[in-house]
């Protein structure tokens, strides 16, 4: 005892707990083991119950059916004629009823039948095989008997051998009901039952034979025969008796009071009258009151009685049988149940002892164990009430008390770390002395901003960086402001070690000490050189161009109040001249924004040379300069100065190796006669400066009342134009273009107009420079392009499908926008062939950037539009120049045209180009024909195409239409009928 109360102490409580679960789950399971064997008897008792009952019936059936075999052929071999085909189908039908019993006997063995099997269940299948074999064998000697072949005594024999076969099958059947323990009247008496029942029908069935073959003999029966029927009835009565014996004992079913009112009434009643009818003439020897046959059927219906009773007394054994079966299957059931209780009660049991005991005992080791190790982070919790949590408690109340210590500590230290590393490397210098001033320490960062070392300056005065060029009242106001207490901040220029001054924002606080007293300063210094650098540049860029370095439009406007201020103090007057360098945009586009750059730059310094000091110079925008002329005497001052500036500028200016030539246009306004302010003055100068572009000569333009005019009447036109698209002010006349070979009018050019709501129709001579110039020619060329193809449409849907439409396409638009996109959504949303639209672009904007159209205009013949060369003739193109561009047409201006017929000349370059686009194959078109005779020599050139108020002025769309229809044009569809009443 002492031993094991030891052995029991050493063991851990998780593993004791854990042997005393498994020792009761062990104690439970054996007991429901020992238990489930007698369950799984039971079942399987009551599964054979089952079985041996329905082997039973099944017998019976089948012993029943080869009795009606037996005595059905017994009678009809007695018959001494031949038998006629009736009573062969009879006999078939039945040997069908038998075998029908058979197989469902025979399946059942099958079913069970096990070769190495020893129970004589599962060797019954082979028994039962050979006696069908010898059954068809018997059948087949019958059968050749039928056909002729007859045997004495064959009806004995037969009787004799199919009552051994059934005898056999009883005795099968015996065999394989093996014993049980069972002693429910099911297994008492069911048994005995059917052994009475049989025992019934056997001597009934052989009564029916040897009767049925003395009638089919039409003899007495002789005193064996007799004999055996008295036999017969004592064995009937006998079964009889223990039937009814038997029968007491089962409850009065249903089944079973209708099987014995049946059987009273035939086998007890009318057969048992027909019977004593026979065996009375049978004695005496008197002609039998039925046929063979007859008494063949009575006799089996009055048997079925029987095996009728027996079939009722079946059901009730089988109602037994499946509640011996429902109730072994209830104790299975409980059985399993009984199990899966246990199991849950084992691992319920199992979960509260973890949760209660094993995982609070395991908390509370690891609990010891990670405090042992020093790790107090982790937190430590018992979900419990009782003891275990309690304890829980105390451990992490002890916990946390350990681990605000230290976090206190680590907090201590970790401040002190990132003070001390903040200041080591810091980006601004840390100074600390003693309340005289002493130093006391300095950071790495003031060795490297002023080059002296910590020696060098630590026990001594920090005056060491002073540059002297900070005011001593500055350092004065210093101390005073530290000594009562408080922080100053400001900003000192100081020396480095080597000599280079640089500026610092400083802040310096005092510190006190326990008493109250200041007992240390500590200064932060930080080194803002760059940014005092930057601000200048800053303020600098804030004033000034930051390409030319001339000052921007603020300082121009800050120059402009502090002249004005002057000039009315002394009377004086002031010049603003605005210069634009001429055909600046070609340098940016051909030779880059680089060398641009340059030329504003050397531009910006040949003028700051030109200016005087109290002038300004600056640089407005692109390539623009205003320049502020102060004390000007006259209007001839300013001339002077204004010419010695174009001359200036026109110098040659080198940027690499190239030498370039520029021009400039130069716009004057007076203060105060051209304006007050210098809005007013930019302006009016600005619109001269237009004005002077417009002029051969002198690029050269004061600003006069005229031009004010003009500017303001173009400001409203501008307006005006702005909603003119929005106010459908806007329309497109069309002029046609005449074919002198077909007489047909093969196509139109499509010309704006203005219809201005107060001044009526305006040329475009006059708003289209104004579009082009403002921007809203992109607008207005997009709606005058898709207002072109709409209509084309349309006049291609009444029968002209060949017709096509030009459009004019300025500059402006090749460049300021993607007029390809525009081209090819216009013409997808219109839905005509992209050849019926010729876009025309003049001579002269062509050259003014060849390579930039030459690549806009051949992404628009990649759409499969047609392009012309307007006003062909007036500019510098050159021959090599006009083969490179995707042309089909030329368009011979009508300067040429004008004078073909008086002037030699015009008629030599009229028949120049047409023989030049026939050689480069192009299409030529003469506009302004106004004569016939010129309308015949142009005939005569080989330029078929005119266009002019020869053929029609530019008219409206709906007049279009009409000149369509009276120029002899036939339309598509008239030409596809011709019927002259439809022309």
């Amino acid at each position: 005892m002492p031993g094991l109360r030891k052995l029991i102490c050493h063991i851990r409580i998780r593993r004791l707990l854990l042997m005393v679960l498994g020792l009761l789950c062990a104690i439970a399971i054996s007991a429901i083991a020992w238990n489930s064997i007698d369950v799984i008897r039971q079942h399987q008792a009551a599964s054979r119950l089952g079985l041996v009952n329905l082997l039973a019936d099944k017998s019976l059936k089948l012993t029943t059916e080869l009795a009606v075999e037996r005595g059905l052929t017994s009678t009809l071999l007695a018959i001494p004629d031949k038998l006629d085909p009736d009573q062969l189908v009879r006999l078939n039908n039945q040997r069908k009823r038998t075998d029908n019993r058979y197989q469902e006997f025979s399946q059942i063995l099958q079913k069970h039948h096990a070769p190495e099997g020893a129970t004589p269940l599962e060797q019954a299948y082979p028994t039962m095989q050979q006696i069908h074999q010898q059954l068809q064998q018997l059948r087949r000697e019958v059968d050749r008997i039928f056909l002729g072949d007859r045997v004495p005594q064959i009806s004995l024999r037969w009787l004799g051998l199919m009552t051994g076969k059934i005898n056999d099958i009883s005795k099968l059947q015996r065999s394989i009901m093996a014993p049980t323990e069972e002693t429910g009247h099911v297994i008492n008496y069911g048994q005995m039952l059917r052994d009475s029942f049989y025992t019934m029908a056997e001597y009934a069935g052989r009564e029916r034979a040897t009767i049925g073959r003395a009638i089919a003999l039409e003899r007495a029966l002789d005193e064996g025969e007799l004999r055996q029927l008295v036999q017969f009835r004592e064995a009937m009565e006998y079964g009889e008796k223990k039937s009814f014996e038997v029968l007491d004992f089962y409850p009065e079913t249903p089944e079973i009071k209708a099987a014995l009112a049946r059987y009273h009434s035939i086998f007890k009643g009318s057969f048992e009258q027909l019977r004593n009818q026979v065996l009375e003439a049978g004695r005496s020897g008197m002609p039998y009151p039925v046929t063979e046959l007859v008494w063949f059927s009575e006799a089996s219906r009055s048997i079925d009685t029987i095996t009728a009773i027996s079939e009722a007394a079946s059901i009730h054994n089988q109602q037994d049988i499946d509640i011996i079966q429902q109730q072994a299957n209830q104790t299975v059931a409980s059985l399993l149940a009984t199990i899966l209780l246990v199991f849950m009660l084992f691992i319920a049991t199992y979960l509260i002892t973890y949760r209660r005991i094993l995982s609070p005992l395991n908390l509370l080791e690891n609990a010891a164990k990670t405090i042992e190790s020093g790790n107090l982070n982790q937190p430590f919790l018992i979900d419990a009430q009782d003891e275990f949590g309690r304890l829980g408690q105390s451990f992490e109340s002890m916990r946390l008390s350990l681990l605000a210590d230290r976090q206190k500590r680590e907090l201590a230290e970790q401040e002190l770390r990132k003070l001390h590393q903040a200041v080591e490397q810091s980006v601004s210098s840390l100074v600390i002395t003693d309340a005289k001033g002493v130093t006391e320490y300095v950071n790495p960062r003031f060795e490297l901003t002023t080059g002296f070392r910590q020696e060098e300056v630590i026990g001594k005065r920090y005056n060491k960086t002073r540059s002297g060029q900070t005011p001593k009242a500055v350092y004065e106001q210093m101390w005073r402001t530290i000594k009562s207490g408080h922080t100053w901040e400001g900003e000192l220029q100081n020396r480095k070690k080597s000599g280079e001054l640089f500026w610092e924002l400083v802040s310096i606080s005092p510190v006190r000490n326990k008493q109250g007293e200041i007992s240390n300063y500590i200064g932060m210094h930080h080194d803002i050189t760059q940014r005092k650098a930057m601000e200048e540049q800053l303020n600098f860029l804030a004033y000034h161009d930051e390409l030319t370095g001339l000052p921007n439009r603020s300082l121009l406007t800050d120059r402009f109040t502090q002249l004005i201020s002057h000039s009315q103090r002394h009377q004086k007057k002031v010049a603003l001249l605005i210069l634009d360098l001429n055909r600046f945009k070609l340098i940016n586009d051909s030779l880059g924004h680089e060398t641009g750059d340059r030329v504003l730059v050397e531009v910006g310094n040949r003028l700051t040379k030109l200016a005087r000091t109290s002038d300004t110079v600056s640089r407005y925008g692109g390539a623009e300069f205003v320049i502020l002329l102060t004390e000007i005497e006259s209007a001839n001052t300013v001339t002077d100065f204004a010419r010695r500036i174009s001359r200036e500028i026109s110098k040659p200016i080198t940027v690499g190796d190239r030498l370039l030539h520029v021009s400039c246009t130069i716009g004057v306004a007076l203060w105060p006669e051209d304006g007050k302010t210098l809005d007013n003055l930019l302006s009016n100068a600005d619109a001269a400066m237009y004005q002077a572009k417009k002029r051969n000569g002198e690029k050269l333009q004061f600003f006069t009342e005229e031009l004010n005019h003009q500017v303001q009447q173009r400001m409203e036109m501008e307006n005006g134009l702005r909603n003119a698209v929005q106010g459908n002010e806007l329309e497109l006349y069309y002029q046609p273009q005449f074919n002198q070979q077909t007489n047909r009018i093969t196509g139109m050019e499509a010309l704006l107009r203005w219809h201005h709501p107060h001044r009526g129709l305006i040329s475009p001579d006059r708003f289209i420079p104004l579009a082009e110039e403002t921007g809203l020619i992109l607008p207005i060329g997009e709606w005058v392009l898709e207002t072109a193809c709409l209509q084309l449409k349309q006049f291609q849907r009444n029968g002209y499908p060949d017709l096509v439409v030009a459009v004019n396409v300025s500059v402006r638009q090749l460049e300021g926008q993607d007029m390809t996109d525009t081209v090819h959504r216009i013409i997808s949303k219109t839905a005509i062939n992209p050849s019926s639209l010729e876009i025309e672009i003049t001579e002269s904007t062509m050259m003014e950037d060849p390579d930039r159209m030459i690549e806009a205009l051949s992404a628009l013949k990649k759409l499969g539009v047609r392009l012309a060369l307007d006003d062909f003739g007036t500019g510098h193109s050159s021959l090599s120049y006009l083969q490179r561009f995707p042309f089909d047409k030329i368009k011979i201006d009508r300067a040429f045209i004008r004078n073909i017929t008086r002037s030699e000349d015009d008629a030599a370059i009229a028949m120049t180009i047409g023989a030049m686009a026939k050689s480069l194959k192009l299409e030529v078109i003469a506009e302004g024909v106004e004569t016939e005779e010129q309308m015949k020599f142009l005939k005569r050139c080989g330029c078929d195409n005119i266009q002019g108020y020869l053929i029609s002025k530019p008219i409206p769309a709906m007049e279009f239409g009409h000149l369509l229809a009276q120029h002899q044009i036939q339309p598509f569809w008239l030409t596809q009928n011709p019927d002259p009443q439809l022309q």
